[in-house]
């Protein structure tokens, strides 16, 4: 049985690799105990990460400007944040190395022999100076990693256990959330308690199933610990809450399965309804089940609804690739084809790895020939 997300006196690390809110995003985080671990996920991310497409992975480091925060708790407490990218270099080949920071941040950035277009980050201008850098042949670059750099320290104490739920400070949302031993895809709420450490990086295994049966676990955990505790009050609305919650998600889920769209759309409006008690922590992605919620519109038969309620979600969150993708099938629905291609390869430009979006754009192209 896990333990319920509180403030468990274990130490860990957290590695985050993400690009924050702007022209595109990703997240990744990773709570770990090992530090031969932190540096595998790190190099492997260069490796077989988004390292596996030149292109993507440089656009992501340098147009986008990828962060890379490693975090220490001892004991619960955060005790050391370190931002990597001052460490990382990249090096194209036959140039020399630069920095790992957004072109934004290099006003003083110049290198004798770099492209024309490196030196002046002033007006720099990604697709241009890709032209540049592959002129004579496929793009090849490298990420340097000076290890001598920084010092992260030492953990002491307890580590934190597989199964044990703790607190902790997530660097891309800027607010604490809860989380546990292994490997998250936080952009689209996708978990691992046990990550394949020599094929970290396939991300069409991952699946969010491991996060529906930690909740119900935890949720269960508390339940026992609620009888025990002298906040008895408090934590029977907490989990009062986190049961209706979690049973509305289900039911709608229920209901979209069995094609009853309108009862879904009316169970997450109950859902969305419910007064969430303060510094309650809710595992589930909210874009998602707010993509959802439009998504039935759409099966219902009422696609502009259905775009609306997308438009709204994505004024607030413009970087949901899954809410790209669905606002593609609306479109679609509506014999909007141009538009549909220009909404999935947003959807695909965010979360490249994606064969189902890269198969729907194809899809599309027909429609339009």
């Amino acid at each position: 049985m896990k333990s319920p997300v509180r403030e468990l006196k274990r130490s860990f690390y957290t590695l985050e690799i993400f690009v924050g809110p702007g022209g595109a995003r990703m997240s990744y985080r990773f709570v770990l105990t090992d530090w031969k671990r932190v540096r595998q996920v790190l190099t492997t991310y260069f490796g077989s990460g988004y390292g596996q497409d030149p292109e993507a992975g440089l656009e992501l480091l340098v147009e986008y400007g990828t962060d890379f925060v490693l975090q220490t708790y001892q004991a619960g407490v955060r005790t050391q944040r370190l931002d990597l990218r001052p460490f990382i270099s990249v090096k194209i080949q036959g140039y020399e190395p630069f920095p790992c920071l957004a072109w934004s941040e290099l006003t003083a950035f110049q290198v004798e022999n770099s492209p024309a277009r490196l030196a002046k980050p002033e007006d720099f201008d990604f697709e241009e100076c890709l032209e540049e850098l592959t002129a004579a042949g496929p793009l090849a670059w490298t990420a340097l990693i000076d290890w001598a750099g920084f010092e992260a320290e030492a953990l002491t104490g307890k580590l934190l256990r597989p199964g044990e739920r703790v607190r902790l400070f997530a660097s891309n949302v800027k607010e604490e959330i809860g989380g546990e031993y292994g490997a998250y895809e936080t952009e689209e709420g996708f978990f691992k308690s046990k990550p394949d450490w020599d094929n970290l990086w396939d991300l069409e295994e991952w699946t969010d199933e491991e996060g529906w049966g930690a909740l119900d676990e935890a949720l269960a955990a508390q339940r026992q610990q609620v009888a025990d505790t002298e906040a008895s009050h408090k934590k029977q609305r907490e989990l009062a809450y986190l049961d209706e919650f979690n049973a509305l998600l289900r039911l709608a889920k229920q209901q979209s399965e069995q094609e009853q769209f309108a009862a879904a759309i009316g169970t997450l409006d109950k859902a969305f309804a419910l007064a969430r008690p303060e510094g309650v922590l809710v595992l589930v992605d909210r874009d998602v089940v707010h993509n959802n919620h439009a998504y039935y519109y759409y099966r219902l038969g009422q696609p502009e609804t259905a775009l609306r309620e997308l438009d709204k979600l994505l004024a607030d969150r413009p970087t949901c690739a899954l809410a790209h993708h669905t606002r593609a099938e609306v479109l679609v629905a509506l014999g909007r084809y141009p538009e549909a291609l220009a909404s999935i390869e947003r959807a695909i430009k965010l979360h490249k790895s994606s064969k189902a979006m890269q198969a729907y754009r194809r899809e599309i192209l027909q429609l339009l020939t």
